[in-house]
């Protein structure tokens, strides 16, 4: 099944806190950027890394993958706390 995963790092880049935002099903998972950066605020985390696998074994990033990267990105830089 597949599942989308935060890594909350501090300033130092040292890993605070692995969150699970969801689990899903063989076909996909939903990654809620409110629920992404929720936890990344409350924490207080300095930077993120968004960690999410494919059950098929295909390491290629989906063109949804690639839009919702950009995106949280894009937020990510409003907030300055870095993906």
């Amino acid at each position: 099944h597949e599942e989308f995963w935060v890594i909350l790092l501090n300033r130092a880049n040292v890993v605070m806190r692995k969150t699970a935002i969801s689990r899903g099903g063989v076909a996909g998972t939903v990654a809620d950027p409110k629920m992404i950066f929720k936890e990344a605020l409350e924490q207080l985390a300095s930077s993120i890394i968004l960690v999410h696998n494919h059950p098929s074994g295909n390491r290629n990033p989906r063109a949804a993958d690639i839009q919702l990267t950009k995106k949280l990105k894009e937020a990510g830089s409003f907030l300055d706390l870095p993906i």
